[in-house]
């Protein structure tokens, strides 16, 4: 494993950052093309494999810088299925890596597998329609596990499910006795689990953290009556308690980047889940009427959180987890 200090960690998120600016308004393909080129792709996946094989602080670091740009989905999910595709199928990872292929994940939903062939439906899959393979958790005989799915294998139908977001449709997909490329469990589940959690954690934090940004800037730079807004009591109490969550979210996930347990990566995502899409909310209410309007792009980053949150699987949820986040809530 390669195990980046602060200086090359910044250096490569620098990177990171310009080629995100460079990709406003591209579509998912030429998203990630780009991010194949910049080999992001393979960031869990081993060298051997062809993949940079990076730390989950390096990695926590680049989802948390691409959180302003947009691309949580896309980099999130690419990595995420590359680095269960060298477990089940070397010649797929190959393929996510140099670009041929694109992947997306599905977390909302449920299949099964038996004997080979796979039934069941998902909804809630981001960019279904645009990807070619798809990582889903499935149940089987020996339990729950991992399947990579060909999305235009016999048996897969897609769907877009209707919504608000047009800038990322969410599609139902649906298996009758279609096949899988492969499937995992054990430990390759488990290190999935964990990589997804903190890495998404790490997301949801840096997105919260950008919109509590915004709304800081916003307060102290305009005036009502005379004098700054941030100058009231109740705004500077609010404003408060919305960083001191903040700050409860990010000690959570920094814990669980240095702790292999299970259980750290889990409360560290149950607790972001709980109060990031609240601190984004809080933010773009500070914006008064503005804040609903395309000018003031807070609500984008809400839709996100909200939907991250939405479709998590009930395992994760913050209410299954509340008693382990009760005390830093």
């Amino acid at each position: 494993m390669n195990i980046l200090d602060q200086t090359d960690r910044t250096i490569l998120c620098n990177s990171v950052s310009e080629m995100a600016a460079s990709l406003d308004g591209a579509d998912f393909a030429a998203t990630m093309t780009a991010i194949a080129e910049q080999e992001l792709i393979g960031a869990l996946v081993s060298e051997a494999a062809g993949g940079m094989d990076l730390d989950l602080v390096s990695v926590a670091a680049i989802a948390a810088t691409l959180a302003r740009f947009h691309l949580r989905e896309n980099f999130v999910d690419a990595i995420l299925a590359a680095q269960v595709a060298e477990l089940i199928e070397p010649e797929v990872c190959a393929a996510l890596l140099n670009g041929k292929k694109t992947a997306t994940v599905a977390s909302a939903g449920s299949l099964f597998l038996a004997s080979g062939k796979m039934s069941g439906g998902l909804e809630h899959v981001a960019l279904a329609g645009d990807a070619d393979i798809l990582l889903a958790c499935v149940e089987t005989e020996a339990g729950q596990g991992l399947a990579l799915i060909d999305l235009s294998a016999d048996g897969i139908e897609i769907s877009r499910m209707a919504g608000l977001d047009l800038e990322r449709p969410s599609y139902r997909v649906t298996a009758r006795a279609a096949p899988v490329i492969g499937e995992a469990r054990g430990e390759a589940m488990a290190t999935y689990r964990r990589a997804s959690a903190v890495i998404t954690a790490a997301w949801l934090q840096a997105t919260a953290g950008y919109c509590l940004a915004e709304a800081v800037e916003h307060v102290s730079t305009r005036s009502q009556f005379g004098r700054p807004l941030v100058a009231l009591p109740v705004l500077r109490d609010t404003l408060a308690g919305l960083q001191l969550k903040l700050e409860n979210a990010r000690l959570l996930v920094d814990d669980a980047l240095v702790r292999p347990e299970a259980a750290a990566a889990e409360t560290a995502l149950a607790y972001a889940m709980s109060v990031c899409p609240q601190i984004a909310e809080k933010s773009l209410h500070l914006f008064g009427g503005m804040g609903y309007t395309w000018e003031v792009p807070l609500h984008f980053y809400l839709r996100r959180l909200r939907d991250v949150v939405d479709t998590a699987p009930a395992a994760r949820s913050s209410d299954v987890l509340a008693p382990l986040v009760g005390e830093v809530a």
